[in-house]
């Protein structure tokens, strides 16, 4: 029941996201782009296969390590957020960004914040500003 009502947000809110107007580049998600995904579905597949594809994931910011690393927990897996935006530690929300595979260094898969919203509030989206 917890997880139908978790889509049925969700859902609601790609419904307020699609109407927003997608004519200036703001890093907000427009239109059909997006994929909704589960964390372990972004760290299972191919990296270059999913490098800078726009996905939202759903989960419980579990830790703040830095100015702007995260980690997001869904149930399926952790991930490595990468916001400028601040984001709420302990808190379920609604994440839009893109997948970063990076290739220098230690190879690993990040995930590049562009909005946010807290999953209990839909409409109300938090921007990355450029």
């Amino acid at each position: 029941m917890k997880n139908l009502l978790k889509c049925l947000l969700l859902l609601v809110s790609v419904g307020f996201i699609s109407a927003k107007d997608c004519s200036k580049d703001e890093g907000a998600p427009c239109g059909n782009q997006w994929k909704i995904a589960s964390v372990k579905w972004v760290l299972s597949h191919d990296s270059l296969k999913v490098d800078g594809k726009k996905v939202v994931l759903v989960g419980k910011i579990t830790k703040k390590q830095d100015e702007d690393t995260y980690f997001l927990n869904d149930g399926t897996g952790t991930i490595e957020l990468d916001s400028d935006i601040n984001l709420p530690v302990g808190q379920e929300v609604v994440v839009h960004g893109r997948i970063d595979y990076a290739f220098f260094g230690e190879r690993r898969t990040q995930f590049n914040v562009h909005a946010w919203r807290l999953a209990s509030e839909p409409g109300h989206m938090h921007y990355h500003k450029k």
